[in-house]
């Protein structure tokens, strides 16, 4: 009786042992054969995170604090229209984007970035720390395997859509300017219409 129960102690033992053995090197594999694009699938909400604090790094404390804890439309359109750009781009980074794609994405970000009359940089600096956020987060899943084409063709990417920022940036930039002289002249002129009446 003793022997039987020793038996099936060893066996459950082994068992467990085997279980675990086999469960350790089928996890390798996977992990092992995990892409850049699982990577940003699994990581996405501490990718976003990380990169919002690094745009948002360029505004005061109140101002960073204000657009990452309120996320209304209304009362915080800034903080909302950055993370919804924000979700858009990570979400679509990996697909072929065309031109018009890519700018349905930014345009609405760089329209509300172009509102605070920033150096045209600003285009940039939206897009460009996503670099450096996917480059922290590929050496501490200590990927190096992800450096590759996959690599190379994402950074390429974000390049072309910092470019595209830039442009965006600028041309939005322009508007608005273009509409705060306007309504200088009309202030201006109804200065002048006043001035006859009188």
């Amino acid at each position: 009786m003793v022997r039987s129960s020793e038996r099936k102690t060893a066996s459950i033992e082994f068992f467990l042992f085997f279980y675990s053995e086999l469960r350790t090197t089928f996890l390798r594999t996977v992990l092992n054969t995990m892409t850049l694009t699982d990577l940003l699938a699994e990581k996405k909400e501490i990718i976003l995170q990380r990169w919002l604090d690094r745009v948002l790094d360029a505004y005061p404390p109140d101002t960073r604090r204000f657009f990452r804890e309120n996320r209304s439309p209304y009362s915080n359109p800034v903080g909302f229209t950055l993370r919804k750009g924000m979700e858009e781009v990570l979400t679509r980074i990996f697909l072929p984007l065309s031109e018009e794609d890519a700018r349905a994405i930014l345009e609405p970000v760089m329209k509300v970035l172009a509102v605070e009359n920033l150096p045209s940089s600003r285009g940039i600096d939206f897009i460009l720390p996503l670099r450096e956020v996917l480059s922290e987060m590929v050496r501490e899943e200590n990927r190096k395997s992800f450096l590759g084409q996959e690599w190379l063709e994402l950074n390429s990417r974000i390049s072309r859509l910092a470019l595209l920022g830039m442009n965006l940036y600028s041309e939005c930039r322009e508007k608005v300017n273009q509409l705060r002289i306007h309504e200088r002249q009309k202030r201006a002129g109804a200065g002048l219409d006043r001035r006859a009446e009188v």
